[in-house]
Formats: structure tokens, C-alpha cells, sequence
């Protein structure tokens, strides 16, 4: 609920008595009426007219709690429907009516608060709960402070904070009892009762748990009582109580199917759906366990597609609440991979897990390609006037003459300012949901073997499970499958060996270091090459690996087998997903026009500006709250020229000629520069500058480049613009470290840099793993460089550096030099 049933009823009872007798044009409650109509009709428009007629003549009548109100509940109704670009304007525009009170306030920022909730918007969303809780405490809206309470413990539990959820759900029960809410009490009471269960008091979870499910069914609250279905069902099937499991989801699914046939717009019907797959998976994983294993994958089919259903209608429009959803969702799809293993059912198993991949890059990558990024709408443009207005803000902190208070306040204007953009960034996703995503289908085996894959490729793919793991190893030939440990297991190793491969070795200790790299990289290929796949995997010299989890930050070219790295006998790059092999081979734009394209655009060595007081180059500012929201705030001026970046890229520009290549040195490669050039013409792009990562909000991550004269860019080229970026090119390096870490997400991989690169237009990407060295990586590239103006594939000639490094008698022997960088995308 988006504020008490109070308000609602007082709305319509003030307006109830009008109804009889108005007159259309000055009627205000009349017209809100005619406005409900046609918002429920979906006729947005018309609606917005009359509402704001109405709310014209409540304001002249000097009556703006009537006039908010109004908009509140054509905001609810949008927000029910799931149209929130809407339903946010609403919201609002109820906060700009002067003379509200603090508690509607409240209401109102709560609402946005559960929408940014809903679209997986965390930090916009704690911010407006924050909001309100304080202006519901300033009110004594004991109503208002157990709804903000409630949402806070959820967004908590949705973060991971267990703890802090069951305090915050506490809060929002005492806050209950005082409004003498019974169903705020009822919803408070219950998802306490989930935390305290899920925190180990389970006695005390029951009992509040049996008091809230009494107040569900007393005030009729079918979907309630269908989330605490579902929830009991889980506990008991984890202390073995199979059939009381299995009768609670069907219990679940009944009450789910009844709401579905009661629904008659498509809006409930969506909602319905919400209800009825989480009935299904419940019921899906209490008939496995009872050994129905037929029955359990017709529910878990129901119970994927559903959430798809719900993915495509609700949460695809913007690039966060597709992934944060699907990522949600995702362990349904690793319980059925599972079964169908179990079953016997390997092709089948495989499908699923393709289903279960990178659903919204593959979607943005095809749309770009029929659809370009609209840079015209009225919300870009406002988006172009806050960013320079940010520019502004960071230039101002570059004085030296700021003292701490005044340096304090601008940093708090551009953490404001920074949210603002996020805001509107959102809101133009959310304005034009199908000019961002298209569909596709999945890759099958079938489709591997006989379409995709070439004669001297194989392919390997991975999914980690709770219980166990699995891998294909798939050649136009065969497929061979293997069972591997648990994904705490494999994951454990990988993170003790990534570790110890990423810290750079001395010359003293080398060879020591040597072999205890080789011997863990030697547990660790047994571990991850199980069976047949040992002895099949150099039967082709190309590998491409699709991998899984904290296997996404592994290069396996450091692997050893038979005494040997795998980079000796294999070519090898990397892929989120087999579905973009062919999507990322398919023939480029300029693929007619190739004779007219330069080979390279290439940026190095930017100048940055220097400050007389040295800042930390990646500094936390806190926002005050009793929940603190940390924000990323990075300054050009703190950061350091890379030795030997201009080294790097005048010798692999010299290996091409004038008219091929396109150069940009210390202060000449800005931001600016780089936007300004016409970037779909160019083959390859280099960039030799610092990444900057932000693992919590991949969006701003970003490459550092310099400030131009006018300071119109501020000189981070942040993962959000360069996927707005229109590129054609065959290969994207980001010379710099950790280019290639990010928020890893399941079925999705890493959310980074190179993601945005590949949305923009790139078909490979090389990017480093970890902190790399300077004077490897400048000899690195320069050897791989070499190689690709000879007309080397781009896996080729980055492997044949490698082995430079490796074959060499220095310290760059060591994996620690030549593995962080890899490419992924085509070979």
C-alpha cells in the first residue's frame, strides 16, 4: 500500500458528495473522475488533461491537500499498472503543490521510494524512504512511519542485511501497534517474522508468523497470504517436512489461480502472473524433493516462464531492473539445469542454461543495431544541461582556496547534482523502453555445432551450482559433460589463486613464486577439467570460454595441464554468453565502406590538473542519515600520469601510416576530443589512461581522459556514456588496470566497461583483470599491436605476446605480466 486506506476513503467521501451535480469545465471533482476513467483505460494523455484541470481549480480554490491527493491516487493507479515513468511524474508533481502537509509528504516519497524500489534504483530509493520517515516522524504519522519502516527492512533484506532488516521490521511493527493499523500490522508482523526465522530465531518467528497469517485471511489479503505460503513452504522443506511443503505451495498456487481468473485488464492479469510463478517454484522444489521429478519440471517450466513474462512486460525497460531482476530469479533456473542433469537430460539442461544468459545485453546489442541512441528528447537534452552543470560543480572543487566547510557543501551539491542525473537517465529508459531492447533467441547445441562454430573452434561453457557445477566442452563433432563440485568449492579455489596470481612477484623470489603458481594452477585445471574434458580440450586450437561467477575473473590461459599453460597450445577469448557468437560476428556496418575506414583512433598520456592539496583518488562522502548512502566521487586532479603511456602509443601508431591512424597525446586527449571524433569510422580504438571502477554502481565507472579549455566535459567518460556512443569497430583496448572487473551478475557476467563498449558497437574488448604492471603492459601492447597491423586475428596476436613474456629469460615470465589481459568477443 502506498499510504493509508484512510486517505483514499477521505478523497472519495470529499469528492462522493459533488458527483450529483457538477458541471464538467469547473467541476474539480468531476473532472477527477472523468481522469480515473481514463487512466484506467491506459489513455494517459486525456487523463493527465482533466487531472490537471482539476487540480488547477483545487488550487484557486485554495485547496491543495485535494489537489495532491488526486495526484496521488493517478499516481497509484499507474504505479499499480506498472507504468512508474508515469506514475513518478505524478509523485512529483504532488511535492511541487505549496502547502502540504508533512505527513502527505510522506506518503509521496515513499511512493518513489517503492518505485526506484521496484526497478532496483537501491540508493534513489533509501533516499526518498529516508525522506519520508523523517517528515512521518515530524508529523506523528504513526501510519506513515510503519509503511516507511516496512520498505526500509525490505530494501535492507533485498541488500543482504539480514540483521538490519529485522531491526527496521521491529521498528515498523511498534510503529503499527501505535497507528492502530491492523493491516500495517499485519504486513510488518509478517516479514518480521520471515527475518527472525531467517536469523535463526525460529520460535519466535512462528508464533508472529501465526498472529500475521490470522490478520491476513481477517482482512482478506490473498497475495499476502500467498508470499507467507510460499516462504512457510521453504522452511519446511529445509527441516525435511516434505508434504506440508508441497501442501502449502499447492495451497499457494491455488489462491494464485484464483486471483489470475478474477483478472480482467492486462494490468491485473500482470499482477496475477507476479503472484502465481513464485507458487509454482515453490511447489516445483517440494515435488523434487518428494522424488516427482516429472511434475517438478512442468512446474519449474511455469514457474521460468512466468518470471519471464514478468521480465519482459515489467522489468526490461531499463538496464538495471532487468538485470537486478534476472538476477533475482536466477536460482530457478540453476534448480531446473540441476534436475534435468539428474533426469539424464543434458541437451535439455543446456537450453535452460542458455535461457538463463545474458538476456539484456544480447537485447541491446541487436537493438543499436536497428534502433541508434536518441540524443533529440527533451530529457537528453536536460540530461546534457545537468551534466555540464556537474562539470561546473567538480571545477569549483578544484580551487585551492575552498575551505573545508565550503569544499564540504560542493561535494554535497555534487552528490545532489550526480543523483539528478541518474534520475532523469532513468527516466528517459523508462520513456523509451522498445527503443532499447529487441528479442532473441537462444542458442541451442544444435545450433552451435552446425551454424556457429568453426572447424578448429570449441566452445566451454560453465555453470556453477549450489550442489554441484557442470561444463560443456562443444565442437562441431560432439559435446562432452561433465559434473564438477559446488560453486562455494570451485569459487574458493579461484579466489585463493586469482590472489596469488595478481600480486607481483620480485625478482628474489621468482622462481619460488614460479612454482607455487604452477602447482595451484595445476589443482586448479583438475578441479575444473574433470572426466573427458582434460583430454578433449586441445583437440581444437581456438577456445572461446563462456564462464560463470568469480570465473569471470580468471584467465584460464594460466591454467597448467600435462606441465604445460594452456596459452601454449590454445588460442583463447571470452564470451558472457554463447548467444552473442553470432550476433557479434555478423558483418558491420561499415562493412562496405571498409577500404574508407582508419585503422585507429588512439588516446594516451592525459594531462591531468594538479591541486596544491593532494585527495585520495577514489574518496566516500557520506550523506547524513541513520541509513548512510555511499556515493563514489573520483577528481581528475588526484590522479597520476601512467608512466610510459605516451611511449605506448606513438610506437603503435608509427606502425601505421598517417592517413590510418588518428592520435591524441597529454593535454589534446580529452573527453571532448573523444566524443567530437566520429568514432564508427575507426577499426580499432585504444585508450592508455587510468579505469576507474565502481563495483557498486557500474554506470559511473569510467576512463579517465583530460579536461578541455572550456571544461564542457569533466573528463570521466563514464560505462553510461559510452554505451550511448555509436561505434563500428572490430576492437576495444583498455590499456589500464582492472578495466575488465565490474558487478558481477548472474546470468549476466560483469557489468563494466566492456559491457558498454559492446553495446555501443565494439566486437571485442581487451581488458586487464588486475593492477598491472606499467612496463609489461606498454611492451605488451606494443607486441600485440605489431602483430594485428600484420593481419593477425585479435586472439592470435594477443596470445603471441603473451608468449613473448612467457618464452622471455626476465621477471615477465611470470603470469602476474602477460595473463591479466584478455579479450573478450569475437575471435
Amino acid at each position: 500500500m502506498k499510504y493509508p486506506i484512510c486517505i483514499g476513503l477521505l478523497v472519495l467521501l470529499q469528492l462522493w458528495p459533488h458527483a450529483a451535480a457538477f458541471v464538467p469545465s469547473n467541476d474539480p471533482e468531476q473532472l477527477f473522475v472523468e481522469a480515473m476513467k481514463r487512466a484506467e483505460t491506459g489513455d494517459f494523455g486525456e487523463a493527465g488533461k482533466r487531472l490537471d484541470e482539476a487540480c488547477s481549480l483545487w488550487l484557486n480554490r485554495k485547496e491543495p491537500e485535494l489537489a495532491a491527493r488526486a495526484r496521488m491516487q493517478i499516481g497509484d493507479l499507474y504505479r499499480h499498472d506498472k507504468h512508474f515513468d508515469e506514475s513518478l511524474s505524478q509523485y512529483r508533481r504532488t511535492l511541487a503543490i505549496e502547502g502540504l502537509s508533512p505527513s502527505l509528504k510522506a506518503f509521496t516519497y515513499d511512493s518513489i521510494g517503492q518505485i526506484y524500489a521496484e526497478i532496483y534504483y537501491w540508493g534513489l530509493s533509501q533516499r526518498n524512504y529516508l525522506k519520508a520517515l523523517t517528515l512521518a516522524r515530524k508529523s506523528k504519522d504513526y501510519v506513515a512511519e510503519a509503511q516507511v519502516q516496512l520498505n526500509l527492512a525490505i530494501l535492507s533484506f533485498r541488500k543482504g542485511d539480514l540483521s538490519g532488516a529485522m531491526d527496521l521490521a521491529q521498528s515498523a511493527v511498534s510503529a503499527s501497534v501505535n497507528s492502530k493499523d491492523d493491516r500495517k500490522l499485519a504486513l510488518s508482523l509478517g516479514f518480521l517474522a520471515q527475518m527472525e526465522i531467517k536469523n535463526g530465531r525460529t520460535e519466535k518467528g512462528r508464533s508472529d508468523l501465526d498472529r500475521a497469517i490470522s490478520l491476513y485471511r481477517e482482512h482478506n489479503d490473498r497475495p499476502a497470504q500467498i508470499k507467507i505460503l510460499c516462504f512457510l513452504s521453504g522452511v519446511n522443506l529445509s527441516e525435511g517436512k516434505v508434504v506440508l511443503a508441497r501442501e502449502q505451495a499447492e495451497s499457494a498456487l491455488k489462491i494464485a489461480q484464483e486471483i489470475r481468473q478474477s483478472s480482467t485488464s492486462d494490468a491485473q492479469k500482470v499482477t496475477a502472473n507476479a503472484l502465481r510463478w513464485p507458487s509454482y517454484l515453490a511447489l516445483a522444489r517440494a515435488q523434487r524433493a518428494a522424488h516427482q521429478r516429472e511434475a517438478a519440471v512442468t512446474s519449474y517450466l511455469r514457474a521460468v516462464s512466468g518470471a519471464v513474462v514478468e521480465w519482459w512486460m515489467v522489468y526490461s525497460s531499463t538496464e538495471r531492473s532487468a538485470i537486478g531482476f534476472a538476477e533475482e530469479r536466477h536460482a530457478a533456473y540453476r534448480e531446473l539445469i540441476d534436475l534435468y542433469v539428474e533426469m539424464g537430460n543434458i541437451d535439455e539442461a543446456y537450453k535452460a542454461n542458455q535461457q538463463a544468459r545474458v538476456r539484456r545485453l544480447s537485447g541491446l546489442i541487436r537493438s543499436r543495431r536497428i534502433v541508434p541512441a536518441r540524443a533529440d528528447s527533451k530529457r537528453q537534452i536536460a540530461i546534457n544541461a545537468l551534466s555540464a552543470s556537474i562539470i561546473a560543480v567538480r571545477t569549483r572543487l578544484l580551487s585551492p582556496t575552498l575551505n573545508r566547510s565550503q569544499r564540504e557543501k560542493t561535494q554535497q551539491e555534487l552528490v545532489e547534482a550526480e543523483d539528478g542525473l541518474e534520475e532523469l537517465r532513468l527516466q528517459e529508459e523508462l520513456n523509451n523502453p522498445k527503443h532499447r531492447l529487441v528479442f532473441w533467441p537462444s542458442a541451442t547445441l544444435k545450433q552451435l555445432q552446425d551454424q556457429v562454430l568453426g572447424e578448429d573452434e570449441s566452445l566451454l561453457e560453465f555453470s556453477l551450482g549450489e550442489a554441484r557445477s557442470f561444463a560443456w566442452l562443444i565442437t562441431r563433432s560432439g559435446v562432452i559433460f561433465e559434473v564438477l563440485p559446488s560453486r562455494k568449492e570451485i569459487e574458493a579455489k579461484v579466489l585463493q589463486y586469482v590472489n596469488e596470481l595478481s600480486v607481483a612477484p620480485s625478482n628474489l623470489h621468482l622462481q619460488f613464486k614460479i612454482a607455487k603458481q604452477r602447482t595451484m594452477a595445476a589443482e586448479l585445471f583438475t578441479i575444473l577439467f574433470a572426466g573427458k574434458l582434460a583430454s578433449q580440450l586441445r583437440t581444437k586450437p581456438k577456445l572461446i570460454v563462456i564462464p560463470d561467477g568469480l570465473l569471470n575473473q580468471m584467465p584460464f590461459e594460466s591454467l597448467v595441464a600435462d606441465g604445460r599453460y594452456l596459452i601454449e597450445d590454445l588460442q583463447i577469448s571470452y564470451l558472457p554468453s554463447a548467444n552473442l557468437i553470432e550476433l557479434l560476428q555478423q558483418p558491420s556496418k561499415s562493412a562496405s565502406n571498409r577500404d574508407t575506414r582508419v585503422d585507429l583512433l588512439a588516446f594516451g598520456d592525459p594531462l591531468f590538473p594538479r591541486r596544491t592539496r593532494p585527495l585520495t583518488t577514489l574518496r566516500r562522502t557520506p550523506v547524513s542519515s541513520n541509513l548512510q548512502r555511499q556515493a563514489w566521487d573520483w577528481d581528475l586532479s588526484s590522479l597520476s600520469p601512467i608512466p610510459r603511456t605516451r611511449e605506448e602509443v606513438e610506437y603503435i601508431t608509427n606502425l601505421l601510416p598517417a592517413e590510418r591512424k588518428r592520435l591524441y597525446l597529454g593535454k589534446e586527449s580529452t573527453e571532448r576530443a573523444f566524443k567530437q571524433e566520429p568514432l564508427n569510422k575507426y577499426r580499432w580504438i585504444h585508450l592508455a589512461t587510468h579505469g576507474l571502477l565502481d563495483e557498486r554502481d557500474p554506470g559511473r565507472s569510467a576512463v579517465a581522459l583530460a579536461l578541455d579549455g572550456n571544461n564542457t566535459e569533466d573528463g570521466f567518460l563514464r560505462a553510461t556514456e559510452i554505451a550511448d556512443l555509436d561505434l563500428d569497430c572490430d576492437l576495444v583496448t583498455l590499456s589500464a588496470c582492472e578495466t575488465g572487473k565490474g558487478q558481477l551478475s548472474s546470468g549476466e557476467g560483469i557489468i563494466g566497461l566492456s559491457r558498454s563498449f559492446f553495446i555501443a558497437g565494439a566486437r571485442s574488448v581487451v581488458v586487464s583483470q588486475w593492477t598491472v604492471s606499467d612496463v609489461s603492459t606498454a611492451q605488451l601492447m606494443k607486441d600485440f599491436y605489431q602483430r594485428l597491423v600484420n593481419n593477425v586475428s585479435k586472439p592470435a596476436a594477443l596470445r603471441e605476446a603473451k608468449l613473448n613474456m612467457l618464452n622471455s629469460h626476465s621477471v615477465t615470465r611470470h603470469p602476474y605480466y602477460w595473463a591479466p589481459f584478455v579479450i573478450i568477443g569475437t575471435q
